[in-house]
């Protein structure tokens, strides 16, 4: 086969421009600090790196969810704890009072219903706008004791429950509601809950009468009952942590797999685009030898 100038013209103008293009490519990753700057650079891991960004942002969604979560439930790990401590300081006064024979009761009412308020403040707790006890009616807070009738009113539905999604197919209820942690009835106590039995105890002390057993039975019956729900609450948290945890390592792992796909070695960049400069240099040599002579030659 005859070899022509002008065959030898156009593969080395071939040759020249196709190192153009990979030279381009290269200063193009080394620049963007990606090797897939469009799908067509490569197809299947332009792919992999949507599906690994969609997976990472879904998974940074859920870890959203879980940290405020926690914070949720630490709030209302605060208050149950302050509840349980009112509580226990109701009960030491309520003995107190049974074995002292120069007690004042109308003092003791003023300091059980101090406790009391305090109780129902901590009922009413929040959280970034949120009620802890409130189920999911933010309208109102949830309870309102009154002095005068020595009642306490629920405002809203108490009983709604808070669910969060922490991963793909996968809730969890984070919040007690009010009707789990204030609405507990207790048969063995005249199936009073704790507003009524504090109440009660706080009109007796202000009326100079004995105490009702079943108040007092159900007072107790309700620190045991809040320390449940503390465990409870406890727990929740335990199993954000881990979620939380699981969720982190595998974001990690994601984003290690994504920088396999996307990531430049720069070093390794650099030194391909010395080569590629390296090989443009010769080809502009070699083609003052194959490139035929023009006219100019001749002058």
């Amino acid at each position: 086969m005859r070899v022509t100038d002008a065959m030898l013209t156009q593969s080395y103008l071939t040759g020249l421009n196709a190192s153009k293009i990979r030279k381009h490519k290269i200063q193009e990753q080394i620049s963007t600090g990606s090797k897939v700057n469009r799908p067509s650079d490569n197809p299947s891991g332009a792919n992999r790196i949507l599906q690994l960004n969609e997976q990472i942002s879904s998974s940074d969604s859920f870890l959203k969810n879980i940290t405020n979560s926690k914070s949720f439930v630490n709030s209302t790990i605060s208050s149950l704890q302050h509840i349980n401590q009112n509580i226990t300081s109701i009960s030491t006064l309520i003995v107190q009072s049974k074995n002292s024979l120069s007690g004042n009761p109308s003092l003791t009412a003023d300091q059980i219903e101090m406790l009391f308020e305090s109780i129902v403040t901590a009922a009413n707790g929040e959280y970034d706008g949120k009620f802890l006890f409130g189920g999911t009616d933010f309208s109102d807070k949830p309870y309102t004791y009154d002095k005068a009738t020595q009642t306490v009113t629920t405002n809203v539905s108490v009983d709604g429950e808070h669910i969060i999604n922490v991963a793909k197919n996968n809730k969890i209820k984070i919040n007690l509601t009010g009707e789990e942690v204030f609405g507990e009835r207790f048969p063995e106590a005249g199936n009073k809950n704790i507003f009524e039995a504090i109440t009660s105890v706080i009109t007796s002390f202000r009326n100079g009468t004995p105490l009702n057993d079943d108040d007092v039975k159900a007072i107790e019956l309700f620190g045991a009952h809040s320390l449940n729900k503390l465990s409870v609450a406890g727990d929740l948290v335990n199993r954000l942590t881990f979620t939380e945890e699981l969720l982190d390592n595998q974001i990690f792992e994601m984003m290690e797999l994504r920088s396999k796909e996307q990531d430049v070695d720069i070093a390794e960049a650099i030194m391909n685009l010395q080569n590629e400069d390296y090989l443009m240099n010769l080809s502009h040599k070699m083609a003052s030898m194959i490139l035929p002579k023009t006219l100019l030659d001749y002058l």
